[in-house]
């Protein structure tokens, strides 16, 4: 997916699977300051739908991202074409 940020795209040949459970799942907020990345977990609420409450800091710049447990995360090497 480019989102705009380039014309130079290509598809990922990627696949979805279902997730069970969050169990052992964590969430992430990266923000860069002065050539610094700051890096701060967020818990989350184990209930029917995925939740994510978000430090009052948070700024819609700042990169977010689901870090699952090593369970899931397999042989990462397809994720970038390897």
């Amino acid at each position: 997916f480019c989102f705009g940020a380039t014309d130079r795209c290509s598809s990922g040949y990627l696949f979805s699977a279902q997730v069970y459970t969050m169990s052992g799942w964590d969430k992430k907020v990266f923000t860069m300051k002065q050539e610094m990345m700051e890096v701060e977990g967020v818990p989350i609420t184990l209930t029917e739908d995925v939740k994510a409450v978000l430090p009052l800091e948070w700024h819609q710049d700042d990169l977010f991202y689901f870090s699952a447990p090593k369970e899931y995360l397999g042989n990462k090497l397809n994720s970038y074409g390897g």
